[in-house]
């Protein structure tokens, strides 16, 4: 987004479209079709590896793991300590106060 103006015509067309029905909407231009678009794959930079033991390890075989992970030495820098100190913004998300 570019201006205060645009940001609002969007909002606008979202509005539209969602009074309208997505199908309509589409069909009107006033929203692209989305349904076609392969989802793009998520990338956790650092934290690959540890999302990828959460996703494949089993619900219940995943406790002891992390647990030896940790004792291990795995290092946990950098990730979220839970303080509610997040700082949502308009134009670069939510970041956190601490590490910036």
């Amino acid at each position: 987004m570019s201006s205060r103006r645009d940001f609002l015509a969007d909002v606008g067309k979202g509005m539209i479209a969602a009074g309208l029905g997505a199908g309509l909407a589409t069909e009107l231009g006033l929203c692209p079709a989305l349904a076609g678009d392969e989802p793009k794959d998520l990338s956790f930079g650092p934290l690959e590896p540890l999302v990828a033991l959460l996703q494949e390890t089993p619900k219940d075989k995943l406790l002891p793991i992390l647990v030896d992970k940790l004792a291990a030495g795995v290092t946990t820098e950098g990730l979220c300590i839970h303080c509610n100190k997040c700082m949502p913004t308009i134009y670069r998300g939510t970041r956190c106060v601490l590490v910036e």
